[in-house]
């Protein structure tokens, strides 16, 4: 979307629309998932949505509408690896996991989700855990690795994770 859709109020709305529905699309995923994986836990994107639709949260739409490309976005796909992963910490604490695939292939957003194996693991079992990003010191990958990491944080960073 350019800058000139955005004349009218109908424009805004629309925009915080797709945001918003982003976002229960996502929980409804997550959700499905997690009851097929038994995790006991869902995504509560409602206040979120909630502040997106008040207008508290329109820079954080207008980033979500006018990004360029797809990085730090997550996508089915994506989120259901990373809770297949999570599931397997859970069931194995003692294993460790490495995301990969070939370039493109959405390796980054997956790792991504892996943010919400903290909150997961911890509200489970009470162990923490972090997940650590290991990257190449090449200057163009790791800028585009910064740059999803802060767009997926600006884009899910404020969504609740909770036991169902």
């Amino acid at each position: 979307m350019t800058d000139k859709l955005f004349t009218t109020g109908n424009d805004m709305r629309r925009a915080v629309e797709a945001y918003a529905t982003h976002l229960q699309n996502i929980a409804q995923i997550f959700e499905t998932h997690a009851r097929n994986l038994d995790l006991g836990i869902r995504l509560d994107v409602s206040e979120v949505a909630a502040a997106a639709r008040r207008g508290a949260d329109f820079p954080k739409v207008m980033r979500f509408v006018r990004r360029p490309d797809d990085s730090g976005v997550l996508h089915d796909a994506q989120l259901m690896t990373a809770l297949d992963c999570i599931r397997n910490i859970l069931i194995s604490p003692d294993q460790n996991g490495l995301v990969l695939g070939a370039m493109q292939s959405g390796k980054t957003t997956t790792s991504l989700a892996m943010q919400f194996a903290g909150p997961i693991v911890y509200l489970l079992t009470g162990r923490r855990l972090y997940p650590i990003y290991l990257i190449t010191s090449q200057t163009s990958q790791e800028d585009q690795t910064r740059q999803e990491i802060a767009r997926f944080l600006d884009f899910y960073g404020e969504v609740s994770i909770v036991l169902d």
